[in-house]
């Protein structure tokens, strides 16, 4: 955009007969006006400052050459500008009604929307008529030009008014918890200040502010007298948006890449803008080279030093592999219904791109209100609210990953705390980390990994105490955590009329390496098998296992035969881990057919990567 307006600044303007250069300086312009609705396009709340900043370049450049006709193209033409705001406006115009016709033409400006279209439309009218005031004179009626002043300032001081008065409906951006998130925790919204404090010491500063020092050619070339006037024209224009973008850029870090882009225009119009009746400053464009060479060297320098050269994956990306295969693992696990998970932010753009699942709380402007019911999940005060965010949203899995400390930033957000604010301990994802046994529509799910631990919870059918319990005690035992299997001992032992918890029981005892009372609870299972039938597959599983630990093989044989006989892709898919790749090891082990080949197949893939054969 900006490169646009400083190519058609320096199309010659002293000639007489001015139609051939007035149409490669229209060219220009319309190149710069698409280039700037493309960007209007892609994401208007980064490229409308940077439109702004044109503006104020164009009336700096007017004023430095005022008077100059004959110099530059747009004084001796100023409808250029009214050309270019025309072309931007219809090309921001036709982009909307690609996207947003006929069914989603709302008040949203944080993208593209007709209203900035009108702005630029005005935006370079105005302009126009600043042109006009500064080349010496404007034959046009005076009262015409004042009306139309007016009318364009009404549209553009209107824009940023409506955004100011009707932001909880036009700019979502600016809700308060949108505004908690970004000043709290995501650092590229602080300020370059805060960022200037920790980048010092670590050197980081070298690669972020040298490139800003090209600042001092253009301003020395700038105020030299002997600066042709299209020279200043083309700097001024080039100036305006990288000024405007540096200036936010001290309020907002992530301001400083678009910063350090718009320098490139700014540069060339330094270096190598010179019209032809224009001699002389033949060393500009080495000195400008040279400078170039020297401010960015350090950036890339530091880029090309955190490339890993090892070959092997960084902890990062070893992460983000972990994040994959549960991505992939939960949308087999789902079967043909798809998964919702409550997770962290990010993740839940990683989970939904790589297994396709559902997420509730994402950093899109478009999805506040999921990220407000995450936040809401999260801090709720008791379990039964948690549940009925959770049935609202559909929600099927809540998913932490050791590495995202997200969780305490929701409730952080959900309660209006401060980043160092303590956490309440009663809200429901402290009590869902803190208590072995979960809430009765929540089952804990192990999933093994080589690195840090997952930890799913996935939404079920409420259970009966008895059934929270023995899930809870068969997702630690499965992960050989023995202090919290040991507290949950006495729930389980105390029903000694439930071939479930006789199962578990002797589990635990074969675990603990204790052979009489495993050999008394195997006993138990054995008088109990009239209650296999009507057992979870998850419990017929561990009936068998207990079985064939305890060597009564030919029982053993014939519990699994009638598992798997009964067996489906649902039942498989509801099983732990740990539990599928028992029932696969046991069928070899005890040589007992499966009845549909094409279900053992199956039954592998639903095993977490790191255990399947």
């Amino acid at each position: 955009m900006v490169l646009g307006l400083v190519g058609g600044t320096f199309v010659d303007a002293s000639r007489e007969d001015v139609e051939d250069d007035l149409r490669a300086a229209r060219r220009w312009f319309a190149v710069s006006a698409l280039a700037g609705a493309s960007a209007i396009w892609i994401s208007a709340a980064a490229s409308v400052p940077a439109l702004v900043g044109v503006g104020v370049g164009v009336v700096l450049a007017c004023w430095l050459n005022r008077g100059k006709v004959h110099a530059v193209i747009w004084l001796r033409e100023p409808p250029l500008f009214r050309f270019w705001g025309i072309i931007g406006a219809a090309a921001t115009l036709a982009a909307y009604a690609i996207e947003y016709f006929p069914n989603h033409m709302g008040m949203r400006l944080e993208v593209n929307h007709p209203l900035y279209s009108l702005a630029w439309l005005a935006g370079g009218e105005l302009l126009t008529q600043w042109a006009y005031v500064w080349r010496g004179g404007n034959d046009a009626d005076k009262i015409r030009q004042r009306l139309i002043i007016a009318a364009g300032a009404a549209v553009l001081v209107g824009s940023p008014l409506l955004v100011i008065l009707r932001w909880r409906s036009t700019f979502l951006v600016a809700d308060p918890l949108m505004w908690r998130l970004h000043h709290d925790y995501i650092s590229e919204f602080h300020p370059l200040v805060t960022f200037l404090k920790t980048a010092v010491a670590s050197g980081l500063w070298l690669e972020v502010i040298p490139p800003f020092l090209l600042f001092i050619p253009a301003l020395w070339r700038l105020a030299a007298r002997d600066s042709a006037p299209a020279v200043k024209g083309a700097i001024a224009l080039a100036l305006g948006p990288a000024a405007v973008v540096l200036a936010l850029a001290f309020l907002q870090l992530r301001w400083m890449n678009l910063a350090t882009l718009l320098l490139v225009p700014l540069v060339g119009a330094a270096s190598f803008g010179r019209p032809k009746s224009v001699e002389g400053q033949s060393l500009w464009p080495s000195v400008c080279l040279i400078l170039c060479l020297a401010v960015f060297t350090p950036g890339m320098v530091g880029a090309i030093r955190r490339i890993p050269m090892t070959g092997q994956f960084t902890g990062d990306e070893d992460k983000l592999v972990i994040e994959r295969d549960v991505a992939h693992w939960l949308q087999k696990r789902a079967g043909g219904e798809r998964a919702i998970v409550a997770t962290a932010p990010g993740v839940t753009t990683n989970l939904a791109f790589h297994g396709h699942l559902g997420g509730l709380g994402t950093l899109y402007w478009e999805n506040l209100d999921g990220l407000k019911a995450a936040a809401d999940l999260y801090a709720a005060p008791s379990a039964e609210a948690a549940y009925e965010i959770a049935r609202r949203r559909q929600i099927t899995h809540v998913v932490l990953f050791s590495w995202d400390g997200f969780a305490a930033a929701y409730v952080r957000l959900a309660l209006k705390l401060s980043p160092q604010d303590a956490l309440p301990k009663d809200v429901f994802i402290g009590q869902l980390l803190s208590s072995p046994i979960p809430p009765a529509w929540l089952r804990r799910i192990p999933y093994p990994s080589a690195h840090q631990p997952v930890s799913i919870w996935e939404v079920v059918p409420d259970q009966s105490v008895k059934e929270a319990t023995i899930r809870a005690a068969d997702f630690f035992l499965e992960l050989g955590n023995k202090d919290v299997v040991s507290r949950l001992m006495p729930a389980i032992a105390s029903d000694d009329g439930d071939l479930a918890c006789a199962a578990l029981l002797a589990r635990i005892r074969a675990r603990e390496g204790d052979v009489p009372a495993f050999l008394q609870a195997l006993e138990k299972v054995v008088a109990l098998l009239g209650q296999a039938n009507g057992l979870p597959m998850q419990d017929r599983v561990h009936v068998v296992s207990v079985l064939s630990f305890g060597r009564r093989t030919s029982l053993a044989r014939e519990q699994l035969a009638e598992v798997l006989r009964t067996a489906d892709l649902k039942q498989l898919r509801e099983l732990t881990p740990g539990a599928l790749a028992n029932l696969l090891k046991l069928a070899k082990e005890l040589q007992v057919e499966w009845p549909d080949p094409a279900l053992r197949d199956q039954a592998d893939q639903f095993l977490p990567p790191l255990m399947r054969q």
